[in-house]
């Protein structure tokens, strides 16, 4: 029963952190100050109120639950009994779980913090290998999204050592907001040849720009400058996703920046690779993306060192995993808490092992 007392000190630790992190009192207050306008039928108010509404409901919720599975995880393991021990240390889990995401969500105070995501990703120094870790380090965001119910999009920009994706949900950028900066990696490629590359270690770079999806740019794209043609779609892993020419590229013909999304719709495949050729003219005519670029070779965020040590540092929060399979499965969770100054352990199921 040594991880149910894990769980019970761990759900104990939470609900402290729950409670330092949201100002229930202060909630309340405000919805009380609040209730005469919404019964008056001011609609101003009805968002704020509804938000706050719904969000103390959360954290009453959750503290309830958490309170309950204490006393409850307790009388279990006074009864020794296998079968129970087991169902609560999955239901403690999930409680805890509910409860990380509660206090994350409370550090996204930022301006644009529940917008929509446009990151982008552009290799800078390396052998062609770094095409297949960029898209190693996409497949990670695209994984860790998916598990929060965001909904990804590909486009591609330019050649093949540049791509963007878009992930819609809310607080979407603020989980990504953290990953805006330098990514280095070191490893052996595979396509040294001859004995004095043999086995050296290769060294690459890759930024990663990720902004806010504000108002779409007020950038006019003339019929006569545009270049459309239509391709076959693919899904993420690049394998063909159906026999039609689904695909859509857009070239703009003045600056030459070319835009290609191929998903399975081809009606949205056209506004979205529209939507992104649009910002990518608009930074172009105001030379933000090269400012922007500048800034991020200051800001280093992780190094992967794939070669030899097989590890995986983030120069912003000291962490560290050797585990690289799993981070590149989409376990970033831990980094992006890390980030936003959050320490939240969850103990394993079972016996603690």
């Amino acid at each position: 029963m040594g991880g149910l007392s894990s769980k019970i000190n761990a759900l104990e630790r939470a609900i402290g952190n729950l409670k330092s992190s949201y100002d229930a009192a202060s909630s309340q207050k405000r919805l009380e100050d609040l209730w005469p306008a919404v019964t008056a039928g001011d609609i101003s108010v009805l968002k704020e109120y509804g938000k706050l509404e719904n969000r103390l409901g959360e954290y009453n919720e959750l503290k309830g639950d958490a309170e309950f599975l204490i006393d409850y995880a307790k009388d279990v393991e006074a009864t020794a009994n296998q079968t129970d021990a087991a169902v609560t240390s999955k239901e403690m889990t999930n409680c805890l779980l509910r409860m990380r995401d509660f206090i994350l969500e409370q550090k996204f105070t930022e301006k644009d913090d529940d917008r929509n995501a446009i990151i982008s990703f552009q290799i800078h120094q390396g052998w062609d290998q770094m095409t297949q870790y960029m898209e190693d380090l996409r497949t990670a965001y695209r994984k860790f999204a998916e598990k929060k119910g965001f909904q990804i999009e590909y486009v591609d920009v330019g050649d093949s050592r540049e791509c963007t994706i878009r992930v819609s949900g809310e607080y979407s950028y603020a989980f990504f907001r953290g990953e805006n900066g330098l990514h280095k990696f070191y490893y052996i490629s595979d396509n040294t040849t001859g004995h004095s590359s043999a086995k050296k270690t290769h060294t690459g770079s890759l930024t990663v720009r990720v902004r806010p999806e504000v108002e779409m740019p007020s950038v006019e794209l003339k019929k006569e400058d545009l270049e459309i043609s239509h391709l076959a779609a693919s899904t993420p892993g690049g394998s063909n996703a159906n026999t039609s020419n689904t695909g859509v590229r857009i070239t703009h013909k003045p600056t030459g920046i070319t835009v290609t999304s191929r998903m399975r719709s081809q009606h949205r495949n056209l506004e979205l690779a529209r939507e992104i050729l649009i910002y990518r003219v608009a930074e172009r005519l105001e030379n933000t993306v090269k400012k922007d670029v500048r800034s991020l070779w200051g800001h280093f965020v992780r190094t992967y060192k794939l070669a030899t040590e097989r590890i995986i540092s983030d120069n912003q929060t000291g962490m560290k995993t050797y585990d690289i399979e799993s981070f590149f499965n989409g376990e970033i969770e831990d980094y992006i808490l890390a980030y936003h100054g959050i320490s939240f352990e969850i103990p394993k199921n079972g016996n603690g092992k």
